[in-house]
């Protein structure tokens, strides 16, 4: 298998020091920087990130001067009140994929057949092509690289370290539930941290890669590597092939250590003592010796899944370990774990989290990432993006952009202002998803990636202004990742509601050159939804906080995936025509009121307006079951009724 499927966005003295390979032009500073892909090669796995651009159409209400609104006398006026028009917009999906380092060309294939493609219609007189390479692979196959692109691209070495902690921050403030720690006894195990930037320096990163790098980041701009061991991930893979006996993936040997007993293996606490060593608070099964049981009992068979699964607790428990002393030793209370070491395995991260919570006595908690393995690609592609962004907002000499700023400053100040133009695509992402065990994935598409960022022309998204503290403002709270009563509920109506929602949509374009192409769209958004909904009900936390409103977001998102900007634009025609009819004779009746009385007719037309409100499933069942409807839609009075009958058990 040459790539699995695994995964559902500093201290630098000179952008000028950044070395430069291939085919360097020089001769127009002022052209456009376009960064083609970002890749971080290390020891075990080189991780990819390219940018794939595509088109989708917006809703958008025609103005009265529109020459295409249809005019014609009804309540509502000269217009349609729901009159609109599509309008197309571009945009960018950054999407993520890994492969096996020891494939390197064939992710090197991959970029050559199916993302470069993507801009030979570039203008090249206009446009500087680049490709920047990360980690210790950008030194060993960078002549690899060269060869592969350099006739046609830059190729630019960026440095690995400022890389991580750019990708760490930049992952950390534009997904709100990036973090999370893990505590088994939780249901999901998964307990997410939503307002984890809010005072989050300095924390300790700890980077399990092929080994183990610690570094202290105490501000956006300011890290050191305080240490590291050998004793990493590549580690637990070469020492577990060899004890399996096979050439296994990653996530494979991880799977063989979920079937096996480390206490067949590891010398335990009452192994030594015959029980607990009360004196010093040592249980009987606290591992005293990892493996030590096979020196005693050396001709016994061993199980291979009993072997892998005691060393990957010997490794987990000795990075926890250090991490937590490291973090003692600088005076850090926040650690962070990254790299592609941990997977949203379950037993890496208790081990993890045990070692850190009994080496601090309780006062320190191990976190980890959602999207752990990407930190460094992500944070190469963003510091490119972020400096392409300056360029265009600050000016046009590039000279002008890079000073007086250092470099570090440029680098995150375009991270801030990316914050405002990149989101995670809920419906791909997916945290811990297993290695399928299929042949390899195809390279007919753009369509690998499992986590994507994702950048929508039409949006610019600001907090609210009035909000007493923005930065830590959470706008759900109700989390159906712990409420397992209110998930079941909540999924189940979204269920019940995708045949109706497929035929809206199949109905917002009934008036299509192609009738049947609409009516299969609408069926592939369905099925794609059921499956999604499904998924979640499966794994409620594998894609981070799970709420009503991200259900609603990915709902939408499909929508836009396959076509139809406004399922709902033929029924807000409806329901609004058929509201405003009302409205002349109300205001009529309002106005025959006196003061008291208007005001509790208004309070209850509050109320009856709202009806949904009262509960979906309550209100869809009225519209459905009343005689007296059109398309669904009953009179005003019809509703105020069905209020006032409900007051007694409102109030």
């Amino acid at each position: 298998m040459t790539q699995s499927s695994y995964a559902s966005p500093i201290d630098i003295s000179s952008f000028a020091d950044f070395e430069t390979f291939g085919k360097t032009n020089t001769s127009n500073p002022d052209k456009v920087v376009e960064c083609v892909f970002a890749l971080d090669i290390g020891g075990s796995l080189a991780k990819l990130a390219y940018q794939h651009t595509f088109r989708y159409k917006v809703c958008v209400p025609k103005e009265l001067s529109d020459p295409h609104s249809k005019r014609r006398t009804t309540v509502c006026g000269p217009f349609e009140f729901y009159d609109y028009r599509e309008h197309e917009y571009e945009g960018h999906k950054l999407c993520f994929t890994k492969f096996e380092t020891r494939h390197i060309d064939s992710c090197l294939d991959f970029i050559h057949s199916k993302v470069l493609p993507k801009y030979s219609d570039i203008n090249k007189d206009a446009v500087r092509l680049v490709g920047r390479v990360t980690g210790g692979g950008a030194f060993k196959y960078m002549q690899n690289i060269i060869d592969k692109f350099g006739g046609v691209l830059e190729i630019e070495r960026e440095d690995e370290m400022a890389s991580l902690v750019c990708g760490c921050t930049f992952l950390l403030r534009n997904i709100p539930d990036e973090a999370y720690i893990y505590d088994k006894r939780a249901m999901p195990s998964q307990i997410f941290l939503s307002s984890f930037m809010v005072n989050t320096y300095p924390f300790l990163l700890v980077n399990i890669g092929s080994g183990v790098s610690f570094l202290k980041v105490e501000a956006d701009s300011s890290y050191k590597r305080v240490g590291g061991t050998s004793l990493g991930g590549g580690t637990f893979w070469g020492i577990a092939s060899l004890l399996a006996g096979s050439q296994k993936t990653f996530d494979e040997l991880l799977a063989l250590a979920d079937k096996g007993d480390h206490r067949e293996v590891d010398m335990l606490v009452k192994d030594i003592y015959g029980g607990a060593y009360e004196s010093l608070g040592l249980s009987g099964d606290v591992i005293a010796s990892s493996f030590g049981l096979a020196a005693r009992r050396p001709n016994e068979t061993r199980r291979p899944a009993d072997m892998v699964k005691a060393l990957l607790v010997a490794i987990s428990n000795n990075i926890g370990q250090l991490a937590c002393l490291y973090a003692l030793q600088h005076g850090v209370r926040r650690i962070l774990f990254g790299g592609f070491f941990i997977r949203g395995h379950r037993l890496t991260m208790e081990v993890i989290s045990f070692a850190v919570k009994y080496w601090s006595n309780g006062a320190m908690k191990a976190m980890f990432l959602r999207h752990e393995g990407y930190l460094g690609v992500v944070g190469v592609f963003m510091k490119a993006r972020g400096m392409q962004e300056r360029l265009a907002s600050g000016g046009t000499d590039a000279e002008e952009a890079i000073s007086p700023l250092s470099s570090n400053d440029q680098l995150f100040q375009g991270q801030r202002h990316a914050s405002k133009c990149w989101s995670e695509n809920y419906v791909t992402s997916i945290v811990g998803r297993k290695t399928s065990k299929a042949s390899p994935p195809s390279m007919e598409g753009l369509t690998l990636s499992e986590f994507e960022l994702e950048h929508l022309g039409d949006m610019s998204l600001e907090p609210f202004p009035l909000l007493l503290s923005p930065v830590d403002y959470v706008p759900d709270t109700w989390d159906l990742t712990q409420d397992c009563k209110a998930r079941v509920y909540w999924l189940e109506c979204f269920k019940q509601g995708v045949d109706r929602l497929r035929k809206k949509a199949e109905e917002s374009q009934a008036e299509s050159t192609d009738p049947n192409d609409s009516r299969d769209r609408a069926q592939r958004f369905s099925e794609r939804y059921l499956n999604f909904l499904s998924e979640l009900s499966d794994r409620p936390s594998g894609r981070g906080l799970l709420t009503v409103r991200s259900i609603l977001e990915a709902q939408q998102h499909l929508l836009r995936e396959f076509g139809f900007p406004d399922a709902f634009c033929v029924q807000k025609k409806l329901e609004n025509t058929w509201s405003l009819s009302f409205f002349p004779g109300l205001m009529e009746h309002l106005d025959s009121l006196d003061w008291e009385e208007r005001q509790m007719e208004l309070a209850q037309g509050f109320l009856t307006g709202n009806i949904f409100d009262w509960g979906a499933s309550e209100a869809v069942r009225f519209f459905t079951q009343e005689q007296d409807t059109v398309d669904g839609m009953t009179s005003f009075e019809k509703a105020r009724a069905k209020l006032q009958y409900a007051n007694h058990f409102i109030i």
